[in-house]
């Protein structure tokens, strides 16, 4: 599944931080992801580029280099994503989030060409050609949105001409790409100019959410696709333009989204959008993962956790940030999506949908069958709720088991917000929201199953013949009638 092949965290200086490692190393424990995609790479917390007193530039990668050394020890890959401007090396003083991140164009061209020469003389040293031609480089982040760049898309050409230049004269097998903007926009633009400058384009990368619907279609009417569908389909259209262009081998990324939605323009909120915590997240996640299996080569969830500094670190429990684990390393209903679907394993036996926004994907493998079920009808709807029957086909003896997300099973954020958001928690209140964020599990012993889910809520049954019996522990050895006689025996 293309949602596998990487994931994110919020910026280069946040994975120095151990909890934001202690996550990064349980979630590839679970998901084996092969990149990480993240910020902040060249930004002034990174000490990278040091101005002399001579006027010239000098560079030094030792924070760039733990990061990389810590994500090769748990058998992740690099992502990276070159940006943003040293200040030093910078022609404006825009910045953006609240760790600064700087957004303006390059002073002297001739010093962001050095940059990245030396960035990759360094990299090749310490890893070597054959480990750097399986990392991507990604030149810049969203250069078509202002807060991003303050440059003109003929600066971001100019941009990614050097840096793509540059890194293919250390190697031609080295894989550059872009332009990494949001709303899957500038990419036929892109590509043309690529084409007449005669660049090389091995992805293409660009963003959606699932909330970019109300900004791209703000007016009633204009919306071609129906409620719900924009982000899977404009992925889809995105992926078939690429094959039919200047570039139809180069891979498709995307290399942000997550399931932050809205109900309408004026709920859009990209810092304290709390559908990204709740139990909506999970089906939205499904449903979109199991119809673009074949549609995009990557999709890289933003992000794995919630120590995440774009506003400033949340002290909250949840907080509307992007993690599918919580700022303490818990399990929201996001999370629970992708373990189910990393679950599903084995080819697919059936796939249905219901009424657009409901459905299910049977898999077999080996004795076993596995089903995901969503339902991700908007919460705006009226009767919303999916109630039916699930019959398997056997005439063995089965035994199989059931885990259901829904609120207050699978989804602390219901909790949580049932208490009244309590900002700082008491023991006893976070018991109760850790006991919360694990699934609802039930026995199957019929082969029939039937289920009711309401908006959001996931289930993941598993069915197999009932054959592994227990072994009582007193059939494992003939001397433990003897051992209980002596165990019992007290001497006077």
């Amino acid at each position: 599944m293309p949602w596998r092949l990487g994931s994110c965290v919020g910026r280069a200086y946040e994975l120095l931080r151990q909890d934001v490692q202690d996550h990064v190393r349980f979630a590839q424990s679970q998901f084996q992801y092969r990149y990480l995609r993240f910020h902040g790479l060249f930004h002034d917390d990174m000490k990278v580029a040091i101005r002399m007193a001579d006027g010239s530039v000098r560079f030094q990668f030792h924070h760039v280099a733990q990061i990389f050394d810590f994500l090769l020890s748990v058998g992740i890959k690099p992502f990276v994503e070159l940006g943003p401007m040293p200040q030093t090396m910078a022609s404006g003083t825009t910045t953006f989030f609240y760790w600064h991140m700087n957004v303006t164009p390059p002073e002297r061209w001739e010093e962001w060409e050095l940059l990245i020469d030396a960035f990759m003389k360094f990299i090749i040293s310490e890893y070597g050609h054959d480990e750097i031609q399986e990392w991507c480089f990604e030149v810049w982040n969203e250069p078509n949105l202002s807060a991003f760049w303050t440059g003109s898309f003929h600066d971001y050409m100019r941009l990614y001409e050097i840096s793509c230049n540059t890194i293919k004269s250390h190697s031609l097998n080295l894989k550059v790409g872009g332009p990494a903007t949001a709303e899957t926009g500038w990419i036929d633009e892109f590509l043309e100019a690529c084409h007449i400058r005669s660049l090389p384009v091995d992805f293409v990368s660009t963003h959606l959410y699932p909330q970019n619907e109300w900004l791209v279609y703000p007016e009633p009417g204009t919306n071609p696709y129906s409620r719900g569908e924009f982000f899977s389909e404009r992925i889809i259209d995105t992926n078939r333009n690429l094959k039919n262009s200047y570039y139809p081998s180069a891979s498709m990324f995307l290399t942000e989204w997550n399931s932050l939605s809205a109900t309408n323009p004026e709920h859009v909120d990209w810092f304290a959008n709390h559908s990204i915590d709740s139990i909506e997240s999970a089906a939205c996640i499904v449903r979109n993962m199991i119809k673009l299996d074949h549609h995009a080569d990557g999709l890289f969830w933003w992000v794995i956790t919630d120590v995440f500094e774009e506003a400033g670190i949340p002290q909250s429990l949840y907080s509307g940030t992007y993690g599918f684990l919580n700022r303490t390393g818990k399990p929201k209903a996001s999370y629970w999506a992708f373990k189910f679907l990393k679950m599903l394993s084995g080819p697919i036996l059936d796939k249905q949908i219901i009424n657009r926004y409901c459905g299910y994907c049977a898999t077999k493998e080996a004795q076993s069958t596995r089903v995901i079920l969503w339902n991700d009808t908007p919460k705006e709807f009226e009767d919303s709720s999916w109630s039916d029957t699930i019959t398997f086909k056997t005439s063995e003896t089965i035994l199989g088991s059931m885990m259901t997300v829904r609120p207050l099973h699978g989804s602390g954020f219901e909790t949580w917000e049932q208490m009244g958001r309590p900002q700082n928690p008491t023991q006893v209140q976070r018991l109760a929201i850790e006991s919360s964020c694990y699934p609802d599990s039930t026995v199957i012993d019929s082969s029939c199953v039937k289920f009711t889910l309401y908006p959001g809520e996931i289930a993941f049954i598993e069915i197999a013949p009932y054959y592994d019996n227990y072994i009582p522990k007193e059939l494992l050895s003939d001397s433990s009638n003897s051992w209980n006689a002596g165990l019992g025996t007290v001497r006077e």
